[in-house]
């Protein structure tokens, strides 16, 4: 799944499961998304829907040229 955000970057994100209870999991510096799976496999996928994002620049996500586009305002 992707998202676009108000300045045109567009962002990645894996779900996971079916569950009535949402987990939101952001990984951390110089990281993606794949570094939760071994932690998703341990949610019941019929008790939670899990969302793994990849930062701008990370992963799945666009790389804005201009270091502007990673600031925290974005």
């Amino acid at each position: 799944m992707r998202i676009t955000t108000t300045d045109g970057v567009s962002i990645h994100i894996r779900r996971q499961g079916a569950g009535p209870e949402p987990v939101l999991l952001i990984h951390g510096s110089f990281a993606t998304s794949r570094w939760w799976m071994p932690a998703t496999a341990l949610l019941p996928p019929d008790a939670f829907t899990t969302y793994l994002v990849d930062l701008r620049g990370c992963g799945g996500s666009d790389r804005p040229e201009d270091p502007a586009g990673y600031a925290v305002e974005q």
